[in-house]
């Protein structure tokens, strides 16, 4: 809460029920009870790996938590391997996930790879769609 601001605060918690406010944490009990060495270890060191700095990590994981109760080798890496395949390089993958962390935590198949298809069908060269996939990701999930 904001201590500039406790009547907004009050205003804005008192729409909110115990059950609503207490929903989130829950909804993270899965990761938070997790073996850490088992499940959280590799993928911050997967990430801590492709990216520059470990604040560069935090950032990502703090903006999309959900890609911590995605499976490393199911989800994460497929998804990344596609991706900087389809990017060019690494570090244009890295700085779109920068942007956009919830690339790891969708199915392609589903999400992506129709929508690349269409454009690509319309004529748009792959630059073209690389370039948007890069600076408005959301446009190519149609999020």
């Amino acid at each position: 809460m904001s201590i500039l601001k406790p009547q907004t605060d009050l205003t804005l918690s008192s729409h909110y029920s115990r059950t609503t406010a207490s929903a989130k944490p829950r909804s993270q009990n899965s990761v938070l009870l997790s073996d850490p060495k088992k499940t959280l270890l590799p993928k911050l060191e997967f990430f801590k790996s492709k990216c520059d700095s470990s604040s560069d990590v935090a950032k990502l994981l703090s903006s999309e938590p959900t890609i911590l109760k995605r499976s490393l080798e199911n989800q994460i890496i497929p998804s990344f391997n596609i991706l900087k395949k389809f990017m060019g390089s690494e570090e244009e993958l890295i700085y779109c996930i920068k942007r956009f962390a919830r690339v790891l935590v969708y199915d392609l198949q589903v999400f992506v790879i129709p929508n690349i298809e269409i454009m690509r069908e319309a004529g748009v060269p792959n630059a073209n769609i690389v370039s948007v996939f890069k600076y408005h990701p959301n446009t190519v999930f149609g999020t």
